[in-house]
């Protein structure tokens, strides 16, 4: 009997920790999906051809990944160009924003890691 209890009772425990290993991988896998799924629709943004912003209005089922993530001016004085903001401006942002997506994931705990601090978020 106290056999049997014993061999129940560490079956049970497995399973749980089958369970939990289950769990954790999917959890793993949604915040990939998710991470992916976020730089996939910010690199659709930054893409968006100047030539669609100045097309017809947009139409009335566009979805809003279509519309640009900024705007960027471009100012003629001859003999000169400039663009405002500058390029270096655009790609500091978009790298932030990036790297701040990418760090994301660090701070979501596993089961049993409520005891531990979260890693500070890189600015």
């Amino acid at each position: 009997s106290r056999l049997r209890k014993r061999l129940l009772r560490e079956s049970l425990e497995e399973e749980a920790k089958e369970l939990r290993n289950s769990f954790q991988h999917r959890n793993l896998e949604a915040v990939l999906r998710a991470t992916r799924s976020t730089l996939e629709t910010l690199k659709k943004r930054v893409q968006v051809s100047s030539l669609q912003m100045y097309e017809f209005a947009p139409a009335q089922g566009s979805r809003k990944s279509e519309t640009p993530l900024f705007k960027a001016d471009i100012i003629l004085s001859i003999p000169n160009i400039m663009m405002m903001p500058g390029l270096d401006e655009i790609q500091q942002g978009l790298n932030t924003s990036i790297r701040l997506i990418l760090n994301v994931s660090k701070c979501i705990m596993q089961w049993g890691q409520g005891d531990q601090e979260p890693p500070d978020p890189v600015p």
